[in-house]
């Protein structure tokens, strides 16, 4: 094995393996153990690069478990995008745990992208401090690339564990404004099957304009109860009401619609998953929005 006197990467977090009835492959045993790292091709990647150590040595995808062993997760060795980025980030709230950004439109929160928001909020020490056990903040949910608004960071990784299983039990409210073609007179609730897996959308219309192009616009306020991928635009677009600039799920007339997406993150209601203290955090209806619709109109409703 090789010795982990190689890396001077921080450890994220410790695992202690309970005795086994039988010996294990460590990709086949650590799948779920960490939550950064929970599907087991994550896992595979994490000893591919160098960031399991059992017992002192680096983990291999040869290394066996039996039990009593000590598994350390190893920070990833990050680095800087190679794209130059000068945008200010906007930051809605942060405090030594977390940190909630509004992320800009056409960036991707993560992935194997030449740019990315947790590129930029690492790269970024102006405003966000690294001071937590992580080694840069990380995400701990997506928005679609298309969609602007606000993205929960962990810096701890306590903060991040938390904040994973929070998601999973539905517990932090989140909340769009959407601008969707045609006329919507009442709320609702949008209850069918997105990529063969239940999802739930709750619809709240707020405000109305005539438009020849669209057959008018509604502003609607959305809540997903679910978090599948593109869910409000595939539930949206299975009513009739296609999100404005919705380029995989819209009309062809709302394909069109100038400015991208129309579909913003506005707020999240969530309790801090360290002190427990009740969060709203609010952003504006953005520019876009604006367009159609006065701001203090909009913000009086949400």
């Amino acid at each position: 094995m090789i010795s982990v006197s190689r890396t001077k990467r921080n450890t994220l977090a410790v695992h202690h393996v309970s005795l086994l009835p039988q010996k294990m492959r460590l990709s086949d045993y650590l799948t779920g153990k960490f939550v950064v790292i929970a599907s087991r091709k994550a896992t595979k990647k994490a000893i591919k690069k160098g960031r399991i150590v059992v017992d002192g040595e680096l983990g291999l995808t040869s290394t066996w478990v039996r039990g009593g062993e000590n598994i350390q997760l190893l920070a990833e060795d990050f680095k800087q995008p190679k794209v130059p980025f000068n945008r200010d980030l906007s930051i809605a709230y942060e405090d030594e745990h977390i940190a909630v950004i509004d992320k800009p439109s056409g960036i991707p929160v993560n992935g194997n992208h030449g740019l990315t928001l947790e590129h930029l909020v690492g790269v970024d020490r102006t405003t966000i401090s690294l001071s937590g056990q992580l080694p840069k903040p990380l995400s701990a949910h997506r928005l679609d690339r298309a969609t602007s608004g606000l993205v929960i960071f962990a810096k701890t990784y306590p903060a991040l564990v938390k904040l994973n299983d929070m998601f999973k039990r539905r517990e932090i409210e989140k909340f769009y404004l959407a601008l969707v073609m045609g006329k919507i007179t009442s709320k609702g609730l949008i209850d069918s099957k997105v990529n063969g897996k239940s999802a739930i959308t709750r619809y709240i219309p707020l405000r109305y304009a005539p438009s020849i192009k669209y057959g008018g616009v509604s502003l609607v306020l959305l809540q997903p109860i679910t978090g599948r991928t593109h869910q409000l635009r595939k539930h949206l677009a299975t009513i009739g009401h296609s999100i404005l600039g919705d380029q995989l799920y819209g009309t062809p007339t709302t394909q069109k619609a100038r400015g991208g997406l129309f579909l913003r993150a506005i707020k999240l209601k969530f309790h801090h998953p360290v002190s427990g203290k009740l969060l709203d955090i609010r952003v504006d209806h953005g520019k876009r929005i604006q367009s159609f619709f006065k701001a203090e109109d909009i913000m009086n409703l949400i």
